[in-house]
């Protein structure tokens, strides 16, 4: 497995969960600052140019949550997430996507617009 992270994006989540499978998986460093995810090379990883992305053999999918998704059911025993059919699943579904939510992201990025001292209390306020 291959995970195409970059700092100062989505990927910690990503690169967090594959340590948590105490499985081996390759870092494939794509740093952004130098649009390394622009690349053909990379293009043909994810067509989008977005950070991160997995590769596992055949199969390469791209997003944060998806990605975290696919790792919890590819290594089931790493007890990631509930399995289906648990009651617990409709929680963890819900926590897993909804940083992905674009309307979080415009939410995020109008507080991060503010000056330093209103951010923290306008992350706190929702």
């Amino acid at each position: 497995m291959k995970l195409y992270w970059s700092p100062r994006s989505r990927s910690f989540s990503a690169l967090w969960l594959m340590e948590e499978t105490g499985k081996p998986y390759e870092r494939v460093l794509t740093d952004i600052s130098t649009s390394a995810q622009k690349t053909p090379e990379y293009l043909a990883i994810n067509p989008m140019g977005k950070v991160p992305a997995l590769s596992d053999g055949e199969a390469t999918l791209a997003e944060a949550a998806a990605i975290c998704a696919y790792v919890a059911e590819r290594y089931p025993e790493a007890k990631l997430a509930p399995p289906p059919g648990d009651p617990l699943r409709a929680k963890y579904l819900y926590w897993l996507f909804l940083p992905s939510r674009p309307s979080f992201d415009r939410y995020i990025d109008r507080c991060a617009a503010r000056p330093a001292f209103q951010r923290a209390s306008a992350l706190a306020a929702g």
